[in-house]
């Protein structure tokens, strides 16, 4: 936990338990501020610890119910960073109402068109990296309004093993043409919840590398922030807990490009 001032606090004021009796007793005066949640790093840890089940997963079913998770988590990660990104630019309320309808890459477009009017960088739409992102958007929205799927079977000899016969059976999925996940959620496994978080770690790392943020400006963006006044001082406290930057420094260990949001500064 990092906190930036332009006058010394009291040691201890940032670590405030929440508020109950015995706080108000032992911090008699709290101070006013405002606690800014992108909610993007809480996902992609989730992403990440879903892996680490699914790999560490005994069976089949277990595998893939951590899978889905993961697999959802990084799609949802996908759509904070798109909404903290419009959030930055502090657009009038009605505006950002309305460009909140946009599609999630028009979101991220827009955003790089705002911030760079000299250059003016956009996604490249054909790019692998942007078209798996469309491709998990509709994976996420097919999941999340699910309807009846017909799988293609073939089915083997019958075979008599006492008190019931034994039906050999293999269903064949169809898969998405980018991340090659199975269209059914039945059949994701360990390989498509991993394709799916670099689907969302790729991206992101392009996307920041066009924007030409510094790593601070960045991490304002996607980290979770309190701002404290302290009278005509005032107080920014980024926050990282140690949950968090384990499944992090786990997801970079792995391969996962997390360059971008430069974590390790953060870390208290």
């Amino acid at each position: 936990m990092v906190s930036r001032a332009n006058q010394p606090i009291q040691k201890g004021l940032l670590d405030l338990p929440w508020k109950t009796a015995q706080t108000l007793e032992a911090y008699p005066m709290l101070f006013p501020g405002t606690h800014r949640h992108p909610g993007f790093i809480d996902l992609t840890c989730d992403a990440a610890f879903q892996l680490r089940m699914a790999i560490n997963s005994q069976n089949s079913y277990a595998e893939n119910r951590h899978s889905r998770a993961s697999i959802m988590a990084s799609a949802f990660g996908l759509e904070c960073a798109a909404n903290a990104v419009m959030n930055s630019l502090s657009l009038p309320s009605h505006l950002s109402e309305d460009l909140d309808r946009l599609p999630l890459l028009s979101k991220f477009d827009l955003f790089l068109k705002i911030i760079t009017p000299d250059t003016h960088a956009g996604l490249n739409r054909g790019d692998a990296r942007v078209y798996k992102v469309a491709e998990l958007v509709r994976i996420r929205n097919e999941f999340v309004h699910s309807k009846v799927t017909n799988i293609d079977v073939e089915m083997g000899e019958p075979t008599d093993v006492g008190r019931a016969f034994s039906l050999p059976m293999e269903m064949i999925p169809k898969v998405w043409s980018g991340t090659q996940i199975p269209k059914p959620s039945m059949f994701w496994s360990r390989i498509d919840a991993k394709s799916a978080l670099s689907v969302t770690t790729d991206f992101l790392d392009y996307f920041f590398r066009l924007s030409a943020l510094d790593s601070e400006k960045v991490k304002e963006i996607l980290f979770q922030r309190t701002y404290i006044t302290l009278g005509e001082s005032s107080v920014i406290v980024e926050s990282l807990f140690d949950e968090f930057a384990t499944e992090l420094e786990w997801a970079v260990s792995q391969g996962f490009k997390l360059g971008f949001i430069d974590f390790g500064k953060a870390k208290s």
